[in-house]
């Protein structure tokens, strides 16, 4: 993750899984297993030194858990 200002070192980043209920989970190694079924959003948060913030978010439609 790089921006205009800051070095990369200088940019820190996190994935959260947002569930249907609106329970947040962060992963700390890059993965998930989904337990509800339903609409969960995958966000990637960027911030830089200065406080500045990007996020990105996917959709992802889980229609039944086993």
């Amino acid at each position: 993750v790089t921006d205009n200002y800051s070095a990369k070192d200088k940019i820190s980043s996190a994935v959260y899984v947002i569930s249907p209920n609106g329970v947040v989970h962060k992963l700390s190694n890059n993965s998930f297993t989904f337990v509800d079924s339903g609409t969960h959003i995958v966000r990637y948060i960027a911030i830089d030194e200065e406080g500045n913030t990007a996020y990105l978010d996917f959709y992802i439609e889980v229609s039944e858990v086993q």
